[in-house]
């Protein structure tokens, strides 16, 4: 189970039972199957969709390309670095309202590129493709 998320809390607080790992792998494989009957692929670990009606922005993730997030908690990619907004909508707004730049940078090194580039090219269906 993931940390700090809904649903960590609720299995925390007695609210949810724990999740079996037997049982999860099954309602997956439920999940796939039915999504495959109506005519969804799955494309990439916890993602499906209809022959070529791909989420644009993660593909680029995934596929190691350029792509640039604007909002609140989004995230951008140049290649080199990766940079994300902060969360909170309020502090967004006012960031902006003042000509900062409400985000966090982290700059890659090279291994941490290749590194990326090979993690995340093996959880889709279209493998390992690096081209940085």
């Amino acid at each position: 189970m993931e940390a700090k998320t809904a649903l960590d809390h609720f299995i925390k607080k007695g609210m949810s039972p724990a999740i079996d790992s037997d049982q999860a792998a099954d309602q997956m494989n439920l999940l796939i199957e039915t999504l495959k009957g109506a005519g969804y692929e799955q494309y990439e670990i916890s993602n499906f969709a209809k022959n070529g009606l791909y989420a644009r922005h993660n593909t680029n993730y995934w596929k190691g390309k350029h792509y640039l997030g604007i909002g609140p908690s989004a995230h951008s990619f140049n290649g080199h670095s990766r940079s994300w907004n902060i969360a909170n909508n309020a502090k967004y707004i006012g960031s902006i309202q003042t000509n900062q730049l409400p985000m966090e940078i982290e700059h890659l090194s090279v291994r941490d590129q290749i590194n990326e580039c090979i993690m995340t090219s093996l959880r889709t269906m279209w493998g390992l493709i690096c081209s940085r």
